[in-house]
């Protein structure tokens, strides 16, 4: 009963904290940590079909500990309240290539939002070297999914499903040839570990 009454007190106090810290207009800046991104075993397949490679871009860490082949993004920037709820920004992303072809697409610096965004990436192709900011995916993270701790400072995403949106799939079908991708398939599969601070 005590160890029930001691708990109790616990949640009361954090949503206490929470609410007043949202009162007061505080919020949190990400400024440590990485998100983790694999490709979706679906998209893995579409793209070796055709002899697409992946490889991540510096400062992002080409992940091989799966079957399919991931990168980190680092160097969290961005603004978020209390409950999570703002932008975020990344550096690094990741290159699909066809070497026999020289075909290839390039993402990299993300721009998005939490819980839910349209991430905006710098994307150069063949048919595009110079590169045009575009927004290519889309996700919704769970709200039992988001961990923000104000005494921790830290932020967590669990595994959340990042889908691939109609942009995105007309330029790899362009790059790599039909069937390469498709509209709402599963892109990727991410999760993040960040420090934040306090702001105002």
């Amino acid at each position: 009963m005590r160890k029930r009454v001691v708990a109790s007190l616990g949640a009361l106090a954090l949503v206490a904290e929470v609410a007043t810290a949202h009162a007061a207009g505080v919020h949190v800046a990400p400024d440590g940590g990485t998100v983790t991104c694999h490709v979706s075993p679906e998209q893995w397949e579409a793209l070796g079909d055709r002899g697409v490679g992946f490889r991540a871009m510096a400062p992002g860490v080409q992940l091989t500990d799966r079957e399919q082949p991931g990168t980190t993004l680092t160097d969290p920037g961005g603004r978020l309240d209390v409950l999570g709820r703002g932008q975020i920004t990344f550096r690094g992303g990741f290159r699909l290539e066809n070497k026999a072809t020289g075909d290839f697409v390039e993402v990299t610096e993300p721009r998005t939002a939490l819980p839910a965004g349209n991430p905006e990436f710098q994307v150069r192709s063949s048919f595009d070297p110079a590169g045009t900011r575009t927004q290519i995916l889309e996700y919704a993270v769970d709200p039992t999914a988001l961990h923000l701790s104000l005494l921790g400072l830290t932020l967590g995403v669990d595994a959340t499903n990042v889908a691939v949106n109609p942009t995105f799939a007309a330029i790899l079908n362009r790059a790599f040839g039909d069937g390469a991708s498709a509209t709402d398939m599963t892109f990727a599969v991410c999760s993040a570990d960040l420090t934040v601070r306090l702001t105002a």
